[in-house]
């Protein structure tokens, strides 16, 4: 009973954890397209505009390195019958 419950938290935890990636996705797009909309109305310059898209894409990276992880741990949750 305690391993059915542990998987249980454990597959809710998982789905929170996805549902905040998904979340930190949507603002990194948000602020790609505000960043981009920025420059081509001429309110930042180049140098701005790429120093902002480097962080951005920064944060991208880690965000696609966490999905990969929560995918690899989602297969052992599954494994579990849930």
């Amino acid at each position: 009973m305690k391993l059915s419950l542990d998987a249980i938290m454990q597959h809710c935890n998982s789905l929170a954890y996805e549902q905040e990636l998904r979340e930190e996705a949507r603002q990194l797009k948000k602020r790609l397209l505000k960043l981009m909309s920025d420059y081509e109305a001429g309110a930042i310059d180049q140098k701005k505009y790429s120093e902002q898209e480097a962080e951005i894409m920064a944060s991208l990276s880690k965000l696609t390195q966490q999905v990969s992880n929560q995918s690899s741990t989602q297969t052992f949750n599954t494994g579990l019958g849930l």
